[in-house]
């Protein structure tokens, strides 16, 4: 037992080294010293609870939207949503999709990916995802369709992990190239192109495009959209991160995530009757009849009220960043998706898009430090706010003595000022932290606040807030 303890410390010491060249030391006007790995230790005096930030002058089930103004959000966030399934409304053109894959092909060419073993991807993985593509029959599919299980959404046509440089801060795991999106169970999607070997194909969601394995996927007929998409009794929003869906024999569906949309059958008084989506011998989608718990769903969209915001974000507090929503988890724009989809407010999939989404923003630019921490006092609207900076975005909670944000985060940039190699400070995660959480490290020269550039109300100022 000695033995074995005086091994794991040695194993400590040796990684030392590499964790402090990665994370980069936070040195503080106070002292020099090298931080912990993960700069969220750093936020343990910081309430982790989004009920805490609501405003006492508001009460917390009061609708910050009338009824009406939010129906008008619904109706435009379920065009987006169902518009894979419709002739017009998509964002990209088939010309525009084709364009990307021969963009994205030459890129992986050019410049070398590693795996997830640290080793160099072979140049031979991209010239077989070439040929796989068959881009010279490009679109060869036309096909509405539903995903029957979550999954990677990728950029190409393939699992293989295509990571940056292993130990460059910012690259490596979790950072795959490759990684478009994740997708949910159960979520339309249009199959425009299917690769040689039929084993992937290429589908239009509401707000992006990719790759899925075919196995994923089931056709559906216009009967089964009809029924889907404008059912009756209206759609349920799942109110848990993770549900599993389990039909009448105790055999497990699928799993659905938090804000999925699903169709009603009727509403028991302790359980919900619900639709879900799986596949016939032909290969075709069907309707399954699925029962679950009341507390495990809710009518959509759901009352956007402050209480309401502050519960689901607290849901989403504390999990793992992963670029693109790798595996299930979430990037900066990805859980803000998440979190606004319940209430029927439709973002697109990038930070960069979700900043030109509205008419109306507010541009921080050109002001100093001073400027933005009044501007943003006077004009953000806490809870429905995103702050943008290049690359990306977080959501304003409001006034805690400062402002405070919510967002997924990799980490904090460092520089060293003597060699001037950059570093960060992780963090790893989604988390409650005020905007000048950066302002008093030494190797923090340009802080979040410093690259905060645009406010963006996710209701678009078309629709009044109610005081």
């Amino acid at each position: 037992m000695y033995s074995f303890i005086v091994r794991c410390f040695l194993m400590i010491a040796l990684l030392i080294p590499s964790i402090n060249s990665y994370a980069g030391p936070l040195e503080t006007h106070a002292k020099k010293s090298a931080a912990p790995l993960y700069f969220f230790s750093q936020l343990q005096s910081v309430s982790q609870n989004a009920v805490d930030y609501l405003s006492k002058d508001l009460a917390p089930s009061k609708r910050l939207l009338s009824e009406a103004a939010q129906q008008q959000l619904t109706d435009t966030f379920l065009q987006h949503y169902f518009s894979p399934w419709h002739s017009q409304g998509h964002f990209s053109s088939l010309e525009e999709i084709k364009q990307q894959q021969l963009e994205l092909l030459k890129e992986f060419s050019q410049q070398p990916s590693w795996g997830a073993n640290h080793y160099p991807i072979a140049p031979t993985v991209i010239t077989a995802i070439e040929q796989n593509l068959d881009l010279a029959h490009f679109p060869n599919r036309r096909l509405p369709a539903i995903t029957l299980q979550s999954g990677n959404v990728k950029q190409l046509p393939t699992s293989t992990l295509l990571l940056g440089e292993p130990g460059t801060p910012g690259s490596g795991y979790p950072f795959d190239n490759n990684q478009e999106t994740w997708i949910s169970s159960n979520t339309p999607v249009l199959i425009v192109h299917t690769t040689e070997d039929a084993a992937w194909s290429l589908v239009l969601l509401g707000n992006t495009f990719g790759w899925l394995p075919s196995w994923q996927l089931a056709a559906i007929d216009e009967k089964f959209r009809l029924q889907w998409q404008t059912p009756p009794q209206g759609h349920l929003t799942i109110s848990t991160l993770h549900c599993p869906l389990v039909d009448n024999q105790g055999q497990l569906v699928t799993v659905a995530e938090l804000g999925d949309l699903y169709p009603v059958i009727a509403e028991k008084p302790d359980r919900w009757l619900l639709y879900a989506a799986t596949r016939d011998r032909q290969g075709a989608a069907v309707l399954q009849p699925i029962t679950i718990k009341k507390a495990e769903a809710s009518r959509f969209p759901c009352p956007l009220t402050p209480s309401y915001l502050a519960t689901t974000i607290n849901q989403l507090v504390g999990q793992p960043y992963r670029w693109g929503g790798l595996d299930g988890s979430y990037d900066c724009s990805s859980i803000l998706i998440t979190l606004f989809q319940p209430f029927g407010i439709w973002l697109p999939r990038n930070s960069g898009d979700q900043a030109k989404r509205a008419q109306h923003f507010i541009d921080l630019a050109d002001f100093d430090r001073q400027k933005k921490l009044e501007l943003i006092q006077k004009r953000g609207i806490p809870f429905l706010t995103l702050g943008w900076m290049p690359g990306h975005i977080v959501l304003y909670l409001g006034q805690k003595q400062n402002p405070h944000l919510f967002h997924s985060v990799w980490g904090l940039k460092t520089i060293d000022a003597e060699n001037q190699s950059t570093g960060r400070a992780l963090i790893g995660r989604a988390a409650i932290m005020p905007l000048q959480v950066d302002a008093d490290y030494l190797n923090i020269p340009i802080t979040l606040l410093d690259k905060l550039q645009r406010l963006i109300i996710v209701t678009d100022n078309n629709y009044p807030i109610q005081k």
